[in-house]
């Protein structure tokens, strides 16, 4: 089929995504021969060498937006006889022989990317154009006497966008409400934020909604874990579907997905989401890096708040180890350093007291309560909306779902304590985005002023640390 391309390598997909086995494809070049019209998409792996011939000639794009993908080849096969002879007589087309050839283009350029730029179709019009300038330029030349093929261009974005409006009502309208769309901000830190709606399959997302249902109402001992999560993976675009709604809270989401709510579920979809291991990192993290940014804190904070949070994590480190009791530590400790409410993380109460008394005054961003005598020991509960989320926590299972919470329901950070979360994205998770913010602020650069700022600080901190460690 391409020269130069091991068969091994080649992987022949229908109009609708869904793939083609080899044996297939050999009954249908049997009985087609010439007639069979294809689009390639050549991986990073393929050589190009002797896929194209003059009278098949091919538009190439870089997408760097697609990973895998180096260029688009299209073969022009799929045209009718007609279009194909106008095309070779190197004259104007006809209006439906012009429509026909953008029709192609435009098509073969969704099935490699749902959203493909304005520049990206210049560069594919262009290309394409210059193959056939008589018969696809610009009726007017410009006054310098060159071509142009501005025409051309228009009229395959209008194709790409008049398909995508389809695709649009058809996930409004499974989503019950019109869906957010995906920005810089809105999927901030995500490599998935949302799949493409044609991957859903709706027999498949109505038979594992019925499994999980069905899960969900057995005692947790008989629960089967594994086939929850690889249900909950399978149906991950019908669930952030329901998650990307306009107007949907996260306790509608909890009604319609329950178990997605579990504390193993929720990290695994978030680690699907970002791309990121969230589950056991705060635990696990490493204790000279602790111990480091411990002491840049303590070096750095001061007050009463301050003093008495030293305190407690001293107090504490005899209880339960001293890496646990600066870890937990840690979370208070920064919001000291930025002068932020503590509050607007997690709240400490009586391990007798009634949740829901205390729920009327909560924020809408994600809060912990801690029962028990301190955070350092206690049983936490993360509420998200008002709504109990997540119970029977320690607190930090309780930091990494209240953190995970932000990104799998679309939140922006609390207001009250903005720097905060950066810092622990930053320097704890190690999310560092290239572009956007979940700060709510518009005014906000990529990265939060003030914690900028205490990076730059720690940096120095770490190489003064080094320093006299080294002399020691």
């Amino acid at each position: 089929i391409c020269p130069g391309i091991p068969s091994s390598n080649l992987k022949v997909f229908l109009e609708d995504g869904s793939e083609v086995v080899e044996e297939s494809f050999k009954h249908l070049q049997e009985n087609f021969g010439g007639k069979l019209g294809c689009t390639f998409i050549l991986g990073s792996g393929a050589s190009t060498a002797g896929a194209s011939s003059p009278e098949e000639p091919s538009a190439s794009l870089p997408r760097p937006s697609l990973r895998e993908m180096h260029s688009l080849t299209i073969l022009w096969n799929s045209l009718s006889h007609d279009t194909l002879t106008a095309l070779s007589a190197s004259k104007p087309l006809e209006r439906i022989k012009h429509q026909e050839v953008v029709r192609l283009i435009a098509t073969a350029m969704c099935n490699t990317c749902t959203r493909p730029s304005a520049k990206q179709v210049r560069a594919v019009a262009n290309h394409v154009g210059h193959k056939y300038p008589l018969a696809l330029c610009d009726p007017l030349r410009t006054s310098s006497g060159g071509r142009t093929f501005h025409g051309l261009a228009d009229k395959i974005q209008y194709r790409i966008e008049n398909s995508r409006r389809g695709c649009k009502r058809l996930a409004e309208e499974l989503s019950r409400g019109s869906m957010k769309r995906a920005t810089a901000r809105t999927a901030y830190g995500c490599t998935e934020w949302q799949p493409p709606v044609s991957t859903i399959d709706f027999d498949e997302c109505k038979e594992a909604k019925r499994i999980l249902d069905a899960e969900c109402l057995k005692p947790r001992e008989q629960q089967n874990v594994d086939l929850q999560e690889e249900l909950l993976m399978r149906i991950y675009a019908a669930i952030r579907l329901a998650l990307n709604t306009k107007g949907k809270r996260a306790c509608d989401v909890q009604k319609e997905w329950p178990l997605l709510f579990t504390r193993h579920h929720f990290l695994a979809h978030f680690k699907r989401l970002t791309d990121t291991e969230l589950e056991g990192l705060f635990v696990s993290h490493r204790v000279a890096d602790l111990e480091l940014l411990y002491a840049f804190l303590r070096h750095s904070i001061k007050g009463d708040k301050a003093l008495r949070w030293l305190l407690l994590i001293d107090k504490a480190a005899q209880e339960i180890g001293r890496p646990a009791a600066l870890l937990t530590g840690l979370f208070p400790l920064l919001c000291v350093f930025f002068r932020e409410k503590t509050e607007f993380l997690f709240r400490v109460l009586e391990a007798s007291a009634n949740v829901d008394e205390h729920i009327a005054d909560l924020p809408l961003t994600p809060v912990v309560f801690a029962l028990g005598r301190s955070i350092f020991d206690c049983k936490c509960i993360v509420m998200l909306d008002g709504t109990k989320c997540f119970e029977d926590l320690t607190f930090l299972a309780a930091m990494e779902l209240l953190y995970a919470a932000y990104f799998c329901v679309n939140m922006k950070y609390s207001t009250e304590v903005p720097a905060t979360l950066e810092f622990i994205q930053r320097q704890l998770v190690g999310m560092n985005p290239e572009e956007g913010t979940r700060q709510l602020s518009r005014r906000t650069t990529i990265m939060y002023p003030k914690v900028r700022s205490a990076l730059d600080l720690l940096d120095r901190f770490k190489r003064k640390w080094q320093e006299c460690a080294a002399d020691i």
